[in-house]
């Protein structure tokens, strides 16, 4: 099993970003940079899904049929998942000629 910096290396010398990893593999973009950093830990999960994803990505430039990913593997915003936010109150209390 590689290391965190074996990971990154492998990734870095066959010209890919984690945006592109992500885009072949289970594992977000945010995750595959934070075990690259060494602040989440190298799980057997995680090192095998990332491996997967730079092989394939690497697989498809050299065939021809890699697409740059867009938003892939990004977490989702408020929006995309049907979540509704509620609008902030104002707690600040506005000047009037009367209160000032």
């Amino acid at each position: 099993m590689l290391n965190r910096q074996q990971i990154k290396e492998y990734r870095q010398l066959r010209g890919l970003t984690t945006r592109d990893v992500a885009a072949y593999c289970e594992i977000s973009q945010p995750l595959i940079v934070q075990v690259e950093n060494g602040t989440k830990d190298v799980t057997k999960y995680n090192h095998d899904e990332i491996l997967k994803g730079i092989n394939a990505a690497f697989a498809a430039k050299k065939m021809g049929t890699y697409v740059k990913p867009s938003n892939v593997n990004l977490p989702k915003t408020a929006t995309e998942t049907g979540e509704t936010t509620k609008p902030v109150k104002k707690t600040t209390k506005r000047k009037t000629k009367e209160n000032e």
